[in-house]
């Protein structure tokens, strides 16, 4: 083999070459990095439940250098444009809510929760406390609210007063969904620069099994995004303060009042004085009306005193219960209802049922809420049952 000088390379043969043929020492390519193998954590909580938490690809992996600076250039270039698009939309961003302040400027993310003193003007009433002391449907569940940094947003019960349970003993899905409907309240009335009225636009459970027998009964708020007038609240339903049994939905508008009223303020605090009813069962007094159900006027689970109109969450445990009854008493999986028209307490309440869907696993019913001489619907609901118990759960948790 000749050179570029034409002369012959001394190299020849089997023997390794570590000259190019202009003379440079040859280095062998750098071996590839080494990634090491990324750790699933699992953890196992005291129900039984599986908890499956995925570190992000690549955390736990070092770099080289040139290819972070590369990185981080990509990643400012990005973010640049991210910032731009943010700025183009606006209104879409989330409010924060400071201590010591009505409220930052639209857009700021929500970065921890205000303090008791600057949450608790907010709500009627001036506090948490005497605010659901207002409602008597609240007051006959014996719920209470909360909202502090300490504490977190949301309203619990004590599962030792019959009126929260069924007939068995067991937390009754009816009594958690006016738990359900009035947290979400609480969670709307926290972000509020001033309390104003509102009302209950469609609400959603999703439950996560049978309700256990336990203690108490919470509904904590996770997150609430709004959007103008509205107000999107999203919820956990917890036994004992930390057993996930359901999950929670909700729509609220902000600055009206059930069927167009202007808001008056039961501004009243009742005594505090629960329910007498043996059960939730007993405290929705329905009877059968033909192919459906009648439930009599009665004040006991007002949400809207001026109306007067029933807590929204009662109609939505009339409802539950009357489709429950209608699939077989199944096991539920979701509930979801939406308020068309003011319940009135005055007026006989009737429910009607149907079925949408009856398979072999599962079924899909349909009850409205109607009122009146002309039969008007007032709230339609739908939910979801199981032919098979869906007990257990694995919760998955992702990183944002």
């Amino acid at each position: 083999m000749q050179n570029a000088k034409g002369s012959i390379s001394p190299n020849m043969g089997n023997a390794p070459t570590t000259t190019d043929q202009f003379g440079r020492p040859l280095h062998p390519p750098p071996p590839p990095p080494q990634r090491p193998p990324i750790n699933l954590a699992i953890t196992r909580d005291w129900a039984g439940s599986t908890e499956e938490t995925f570190p992000s690809p690549g955390s736990s992996c070092e770099e080289p250098t040139s290819r972070r600076l590369l990185s981080a250039g990509f990643f400012l270039c990005v973010a640049g444009v991210y910032r731009q698009g943010r700025t183009a939309i606006s209104k879409a961003k989330r409010k924060r809510v400071a201590p010591g302040a009505a409220g930052a400027a639209a857009g700021e993310p929500m970065t921890r929760l205000p303090d008791t003193e600057t949450v608790q003007h907010r709500f009627p009433m001036g506090n948490t406390t005497l605010h659901v002391r207002t409602i008597p449907g609240c007051v006959a569940v014996g719920m209470k609210e909360y909202a502090s940094a300490e504490t977190g947003v949301g309203a619990w019960y004590d599962l030792a007063l019959p009126v929260c349970c069924t007939r068995d003993g067991l937390p009754s899905r009816g009594a958690a969904l006016i738990l359900a409907d009035q947290a979400g309240a609480v969670g709307t009335y926290a972000t509020l620069d001033t309390s104003g009225p509102m009302m209950t636009l469609d609400l959603r459970v999703d439950w996560h099994g049978p309700l256990p027998r336990a203690n108490r009964l919470d509904v904590r708020v996770e997150n609430v995004v709004r959007q103008g007038k509205l107000s999107l609240v999203r919820g956990r339903i917890l036994a004992d303060e930390t057993l996930l049994v359901g999950s929670l939905h909700a729509t609220f508008l902000v600055g009206a009042f059930p069927g167009g009223r202007r808001a008056e303020w039961q501004d009243e605090v009742l005594e505090a004085t629960t329910s007498k009813a043996a059960s939730f069962d007993d405290a929705l007094r329905m009877e059968p009306d033909g192919e459906g159900w009648l439930i009599a006027p009665g004040t006991e689970m007002i949400g809207a005193r001026p109306i007067p109109a029933y807590h929204g969450g009662f109609v939505a445990g009339a409802l539950e219960q009357a489709a429950w009854l209608l699939a077989g008493q199944r096991n539920p999986v979701n509930f979801e209802i939406r308020y068309l028209l003011p319940t009135r307490a005055d007026l006989p309440l009737r429910v009607r049922t149907r079925i949408l869907r009856s398979g072999r696993q599962a079924s899909i019913i349909e009850a409205d809420a109607v009122q009146g001489d002309a039969q008007t619907v007032v709230a339609s609901a739908r939910a979801t049952y199981l032919s098979e118990p869906n007990d257990g759960q694995d919760i998955y948790e992702f990183p944002a």
